[in-house]
């Protein structure tokens, strides 16, 4: 992402943003709001919801966008805002409009549907922060405005601060009015003119019961300030207000369509003209929408190769601001490499392959321009091939070409039988379970098994000609040992990652993990000592190619601030839209073992989220690596873990986490325990997806994988009657 905000003419403010792929690799963090808005003082105002007290005063906010551009009518939402202040706080009263009000029913999740959040920071460079959200209690099943306070507060003397916000809110025609004193003494913050603070907020507006918040007009210019300061406005303590924003633009691209959308909103105008370098692009008719005018342009992606610079929009003649949109060009590689690319069929019974296409050409030609296959194939033995001979699996190693640009592989799996393939033999005998949801009665269902199969059949025939999953299950199948247990690690597509990882390192096309280390300074002192390893796998937020982002997790960074942790830490970086393979780990982990003073016999394992699911994964595939295994809210084969009882293992789990179900740590406790499995559980009462904060700052967590070592384990086996913590071990100092 990248966005900058630019300070026009007639008191009107045209904040920029673009989205790409909402991600914390992409995420622009140095995106400062160049200007500083004064809100003045005022010191007879009420928390009462109501709007009487302050007149036509407050520093105004009269317009509020998306930051992708999106645009939806007054009538579905409408919102603006009004600053002021007094020696007790921020002051805030904010006029909202909705059509259907939905809000959530934990209070600890309001931002999932209908509210309104609010972040306050200190001056600069502070990255201290409040964050409250407001539900306004619009809903009939919540009638009762209610708020929750989000701590982002890094100092410890801070967070002793109180935080308690006030509130209240009034009903109108259109909606309502919330009042709000955001309390200076939460981030010890002297009220006084000139002083500095920062303020961000935006509206969620959910229309779906089944859907995250859909709508999110903000000020400004980008979301995330709970964690990238940078991205909050700058606000001054005055006496009398900045003139007020009233208008409003953001762009985005919508690369599927092959367009870039501008979206306006303004308190009035009649038309708006959008030009790049001194050239009319686009010139619009503002339309009326309730109390404002608006309007969505459509323009062109730029040329293949090149991107937007700076664009100027002008309202009436008069130039009111700059949208600066994202580069474009890796946004359009991101969405080639992800467009589906099929062989039809990819089940195919003639010796010939089959012929190779984009299911979409005109949209992959319209985001790289003319391109050509190169492509190799392989049999089941890894050997290349020009014709398939045999049954079961091929790999088909595919070079993209584009008339310009670098080239791009893709990986395909294929399934070839010798003879030929009669589909209506394909029959489901035996007992087919539905879900119950359906009121389908199960003795309807045998009786009608040959619908069933009639149906499953078409459906079938029509994923070998578009869906290479359907090749992969039949070569998984086709291949399989028999004797093997029905587990995941057994599963086709896990044989399927084991088959390609081979052949893509006989070839030399396989994609290594970057990684960062980090070695003890003792180690240079000391050339034949071993040192205990910790390798910690990323959640996805992380995933992509910005390798200082691993080196953020806490293992790293306590080992790059203290001289006495003992550690050498390995942060292996997953690429963008894979998962933790557990062979491409090992290779890693061979890798590191021969290039760094490790002790084989104390290598720890751990991961969170994502990376969770890959430690258990990691550590079922290979059970005689690692000493020991620390994985936080992730989730585990229990079919498969006999292979695992003797390594000792400590889980850790918030038992709020709304992302993974604190079940599936549950679960796997549960059934390691059953087994004798030398397993321990801290279950955070009240804690959310984060719970690897807690965690990792847990000193005792250090000292308990210290004492293990492969083969011979410290921690004893868990007995039936052993039960999850949940009393967080001390933290570090």
């Amino acid at each position: 992402m990248n966005s900058r905000i630019i300070t026009g003419l007639l008191g009107m403010v045209l904040a920029a943003g673009c989205t790409g792929i909402k991600s914390h690799e992409t995420a622009n963090q140095n995106s400062p709001a160049a200007a500083v808005y004064d809100v003045p003082r005022l010191d007879k105002i009420v928390i009462d919801g109501k709007s009487d007290d302050w007149g036509d005063k407050g520093f105004r906010v009269d317009t509020l966008i998306a930051t992708d551009g999106t645009l939806r009518p007054a009538s579905d939402q409408d919102a603006s805002f009004r600053l002021a202040w007094n020696n007790e706080g921020l002051l805030v009263l904010i006029t909202l409009g909705d059509n259907i009000w939905i809000e959530a029913a934990q209070d600890d999740m309001l931002w999932q549907r209908d509210s309104v959040e609010m972040f306050l920071r200190g001056p600069n460079p502070s990255r201290d922060i409040c964050q409250w959200v407001i539900a306004p209690g619009m809903a009939s099943d919540h009638p009762e405005l209610r708020s929750h306070f989000y701590d982002f507060r890094k100092d410890e003397q801070l967070r002793k601060l109180p935080s308690v916000i006030q509130t209240a809110r009034t009903r109108t025609d259109k909606g309502c009015i919330i009042e709000a004193l955001l309390p200076w003494a939460a981030l010890d913050i002297k009220p006084q003119i000139g002083a500095e603070a920062a303020f961000q907020l935006w509206v969620n507006d959910s229309d779906d019961r089944l859907e995250g918040p859909a709508y999110q007009p903000s000020w400004f210019p980008e979301l995330g300030a709970g964690f990238f300061p940078e991205r909050m406005c700058r606000i001054r303590l005055a006496e009398t207000p900045s003139a007020p924003v009233t208008a409003r633009a953001a762009g985005s691209y919508n690369l599927e369509r092959l367009q870039t959308r501008i979206g306006v909103v303004a308190a009035s105008g009649k038309t708006v003209t959008v030009s790049e370098g001194g050239k009319v692009l686009s010139s619009t008719k503002l339309a009326a929408d309730g109390r404002r005018v608006q309007s969505a342009i459509t323009l062109p992606l730029p040329p293949i190769g090149s991107t937007y610079s700076p664009l100027s929009v002008e309202i009436d003649g008069q130039a009111v601001g700059e949208v600066c949109l994202a580069d474009v060009r890796p946004m359009r590689q991101d969405l080639a490499d992800r467009l589906p690319l099929i062989f039809r069929p990819c089940v195919f019974d003639q010796q010939k392959f089959p012929p190779l296409e984009f299911e979409n050409p005109l949209l992959a030609e319209g985001l790289i321009g003319p391109y050509a296959f190169k492509v190799r194939f392989f049999d089941g033995m890894f050997q290349e091939v020009a014709m398939a001979e045999k049954t079961g699996r091929y790999g088909a190693i595919v070079e993209i070409q584009p008339a310009s640009g670098s080239p791009s592989r893709r990986f395909i799996t294929l399934f070839h039988s010798k003879d030929p393939i009669n589909w209506r033999d394909m029959k489901v005998d035996g007992s087919l379970i539905l879900p119950l949801q359906l009121g389908i009665k199960p003795e309807v269902i045998v009786r009608q098994l040959p619908a069933i199969n009639q149906f499953l059949s078409r459906k079938v025939i029509d994923s070998t000609l578009r869906d290479a999953d359907a090749s992969i299950l039949l070569a998984g199948l086709y291949h399989a040992d028999a004797g093997a247990p029905a587990v995941d690690r057994t599963s086709p597509y896990r044989d399927n990652e084991r088959w390609w990882y081979a052949l893509k390192k006989k070839t030399g096309t396989m994609q290594q993990y970057q990684y960062a280390v980090h070695v003890p300074a003792e180690a240079k002192n000391d050339a034949a000592r071993k040192f205990p390893a910790i390798l910690i796998l990323h959640g996805s937020g992380e995933r992509g190619t910005d390798l200082s982002m691993v080196m953020k997790n806490v293992p790293y960074q306590l080992a790059e601030k203290r001289t006495d942790f003992p550690f050498i830490v390995i942060a292996p970086l997953c690429p963008m839209r894979e998962w933790w393979k557990p062979e491409s780990v090992k290779y890693l982990v061979d890798e590191v073992m021969a290039k760094y003073p490790i002790d084989p016999d104390r290598l720890y394992l751990t991961g969170l989220s994502m990376g969770g699911f890959g430690s258990w994964a990691v550590a079922i595939e290979y059970p005689d690596l690692f000493a020991a295994v620390v994985p936080i809210c992730g989730g585990g084969d229990t079919a498969d873990i006999e292979r695992i009882k003797n390594i000792p293992i400590w889980i850790f789990h918030g038992d709020k986490d709304g992302a993974v179900p604190v079940k599936l740590s549950d679960e796997i406790f549960d059934a390691l325990k059953k087994i004798g499995g030398r397993v321990r559980y801290s279950r955070y009462p009240g804690v959310d997806h984060g719970s690897w904060g807690p965690a990792y700052n847990t000193e005792d967590l250090y000292k308990w994988l210290l004492q293990q070592k492969r083969g011979q384990p410290q921690q004893a086996p868990a007995t039936p009657e052993s039960a999850p913590d949940t009393n967080p071990p001390p933290k570090i100092p």
